[in-house]
Protein backbone atom coordinates (compact mmCIF):
# COMPACT_ATOMS: atom_id res chain seq x y z
CA UNK A 1 0.00 0.00 0.00
CA UNK A 2 2.97 2.46 0.69
CA UNK A 3 4.25 2.03 -2.79
CA UNK A 4 1.57 2.35 -4.16
CA UNK A 5 0.83 5.90 -2.46
CA UNK A 6 4.72 6.98 -4.07
CA UNK A 7 3.40 6.87 -7.67
CA UNK A 8 1.07 10.00 -7.63
CA UNK A 9 -1.83 8.90 -9.54
CA UNK A 10 -1.88 5.81 -10.55
CA UNK A 11 -0.87 5.08 -6.94
CA UNK A 12 -4.51 5.87 -5.44
CA UNK A 13 -6.20 3.58 -7.74
CA UNK A 14 -4.36 0.77 -6.99
CA UNK A 15 -4.68 1.45 -3.13
CA UNK A 16 -8.21 1.65 -3.81
CA UNK A 17 -8.45 -1.62 -5.93
CA UNK A 18 -6.39 -3.83 -3.29
CA UNK A 19 -8.22 -2.34 -0.33
CA UNK A 20 -11.45 -3.93 -0.73
CA UNK A 21 -10.05 -7.56 -1.21
CA UNK A 22 -6.86 -7.27 1.41
CA UNK A 23 -10.32 -5.72 4.12
CA UNK A 24 -12.33 -9.24 3.27
CA UNK A 25 -9.15 -11.72 4.12
CA UNK A 26 -8.34 -9.79 7.43
CA UNK A 27 -12.10 -10.04 8.36
CA UNK A 28 -12.00 -13.79 7.16
CA UNK A 29 -8.71 -14.14 8.81
CA UNK A 30 -10.25 -13.15 12.47
CA UNK A 31 -13.25 -14.02 12.29
CA UNK A 32 -12.11 -17.51 12.23
CA UNK A 33 -9.72 -16.33 14.61
CA UNK A 34 -12.42 -15.51 16.84
CA UNK A 35 -14.07 -19.04 16.24
CA UNK A 36 -10.88 -20.71 17.44
CA UNK A 37 -10.84 -22.39 13.75
CA UNK A 38 -7.28 -22.08 13.73
CA UNK A 39 -6.87 -19.55 10.98
CA UNK A 40 -3.68 -19.90 8.44
CA UNK A 41 -1.62 -16.57 7.43
CA UNK A 42 -2.54 -17.25 3.35
CA UNK A 43 -6.11 -16.53 4.51
CA UNK A 44 -5.73 -12.93 4.84
CA UNK A 45 -5.47 -13.03 0.78
CA UNK A 46 -8.73 -14.97 0.21
CA UNK A 47 -10.79 -11.69 -0.57
CA UNK A 48 -9.04 -11.50 -3.94
CA UNK A 49 -10.93 -14.67 -5.16
CA UNK A 50 -14.24 -12.33 -4.22
CA UNK A 51 -12.27 -9.63 -5.92
CA UNK A 52 -15.39 -7.58 -7.32
CA UNK A 53 -17.75 -8.04 -4.03
CA UNK A 54 -14.25 -6.24 -1.93
CA UNK A 55 -13.80 -3.70 -4.51
CA UNK A 56 -17.39 -2.72 -4.92
CA UNK A 57 -17.82 -2.82 -1.10
CA UNK A 58 -14.89 -0.63 -0.30
CA UNK A 59 -15.76 1.96 -3.06
CA UNK A 60 -19.55 1.90 -1.19
CA UNK A 61 -17.86 2.24 2.09
CA UNK A 62 -15.35 5.29 1.13
CA UNK A 63 -18.27 7.06 -0.84
CA UNK A 64 -20.44 7.15 2.32
CA UNK A 65 -17.58 7.96 4.10
CA UNK A 66 -17.35 11.08 1.88
CA UNK A 67 -21.48 11.90 2.50
CA UNK A 68 -21.33 11.66 5.92
CA UNK A 69 -18.57 13.80 6.34
CA UNK A 70 -19.98 16.36 3.92
CA UNK A 71 -23.32 16.14 5.82
CA UNK A 72 -21.77 16.15 9.13
CA UNK A 73 -19.87 19.65 7.97
CA UNK A 74 -22.03 21.83 6.97
CA UNK A 75 -23.69 22.08 9.59
CA UNK A 76 -21.10 22.24 11.91
CA UNK A 77 -19.31 25.12 9.68
CA UNK A 78 -22.62 26.32 10.20
CA UNK A 79 -22.65 26.32 14.22
CA UNK A 80 -19.12 27.53 13.93
CA UNK A 81 -19.87 30.47 11.71
CA UNK A 82 -22.40 31.52 13.84
CA UNK A 83 -21.06 31.24 17.15
CA UNK A 84 -18.15 33.36 15.69
CA UNK A 85 -20.52 36.19 14.87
Amino acid sequence: MMAGSLIPILGFFVMIACSGPLILGVVEYFLRRSRNADPEFGQLFNGFSNFLLGFLLYVLLYLISIVVTLVAAIPGGIIMGASAA
